[in-house]
């Protein structure tokens, strides 16, 4: 195995880590430097970044990829970036985002395009690919009428988060339900049929409040008495807290061999960190290892600790008085009787 190699193996553990920490949270994206402001060493970065996830997109590691583009658009915005992370969504399903992703690339490329062409090209590019992929889903407007009386919208049994009511929804051709909640406790259904390629709008209001039930009659039927509750269970929370608080103490140990490994390369083969050839990111790799390393150990300290104060106020179980009370028995013999028993 080859040095070269053994750099790739390296950066792919480091990012499919990330990708992990990633993988329960939507595509957000907070726009780095700008290109034509960005330094030299911030557009050093987005490029590693943005080379390393279009070798995880060509090898179909599209979690990973998008966790690279991700990185590299938040150092330097560029459209190049983002068109990428349009096409990874669109690759992982989330046909809504990369909808999003893609029409930010547009307009993004379009005003730098003015000065560079290559941003033009890119903007022309998202919006062939944009027609493309409203050409093979249902693409769904929402008519929001809400008027604060809208609690929550689940489509196809999912959420549909308040920030995204605005922007267009698609959908794969076929059937879909989309349900409100409202604020007073009403539920409402819709069904919709769409093909590809058709656009659906569709209204969303406040349901109706829900009728009110009838008033039960008198009763003289003493209501029963409920049993004393045993409090709170603090133990699935207590389970979790310390599973998250290994995880990171694991994570946290794996980082800082890697790191220590990287700064026995910078130590045995650069001079004042200056490092060449097969050693040229050893300095860069070091700090983000160093960098994982204490996210991590972070992370199982505080679920460590979460822990420990979980289990300090957890209720303790008093032990339960054996039952003294013993039913009274008669019995009859050819001789007499006994009586025995507790009165």
């Amino acid at each position: 195995m080859n040095t070269t190699h053994r750099s790739y193996r390296t950066r792919w553990l480091s990012l499919s880590l990330l990708a992990v920490m990633l993988a329960s949270t939507p595509a957000a994206m907070a726009a780095g430097a700008d290109v034509k402001s960005a330094t030299a060493e911030q557009k050093k970065t987005a490029s590693g970044r943005y080379g390393i996830g279009m070798e995880a997109f060509d090898a179909g590691q599209h979690e990973a990829a998008l966790a690279a583009f991700q990185g590299s658009y938040d150092t330097v915005a560029s459209p190049n970036s983002l068109l990428m992370v349009a096409r990874t969504l669109v690759q992982l399903g989330r046909s809504s985002e990369a909808h999003a992703a893609y029409r930010q690339t547009i307009a993004q490329g379009e005003a730098l395009g003015k000065g560079e062409k290559k941003y033009a090209d890119t903007a022309k590019t998202a919006r062939t690919e944009l027609a493309e992929l409203e050409q093979k889903s249902v693409v769904v407007t929402l008519d929001v009428r809400d008027g604060g009386l809208i609690e929550q919208v689940t489509v196809n049994g999912k959420d549909h988060p308040r920030a995204q009511w605005a922007e267009p929804l698609l959908l794969a051709p076929g059937s879909a339900e989309v349900i409100v909640l409202g604020t007073s406790g009403g539920k409402a259904s819709q069904k919709l049929e769409g093909a590809a390629g058709q656009k659906v709008t569709i209204v969303l209001a406040p349901p109706p409040a829900p009728a009110a039930a009838p008033t039960a009659k008198a009763t003289t039927t003493p209501a029963p008495v409920a049993p004393p509750a045993d409090g709170f269970n603090s133990k699935p929370y207590m389970t979790g807290a310390l599973v998250v608080g290994a995880a990171g103490l694991v994570t946290s140990g794996v980082f800082a061999y890697l790191s220590y490994a990287e700064q026995k390369k910078i130590d045995d083969n650069c001079v004042n960190k200056i490092c060449k050839g097969d050693y040229f990111d050893s300095p860069e790799k070091q700090a983000n290892y160093a960098t994982f390393s204490r996210v991590g150990l972070g992370v199982g300290l505080v679920g460590l600790t979460t822990a420990g104060v979980l289990w300090a106020v957890s209720p303790r179980s008093a032990p339960k008085e054996e039952a003294t009370w013993k039913r009274p028995q008669v019995a009859i013999g050819p001789t007499g009787f006994l009586v025995q028993g507790q009165f």
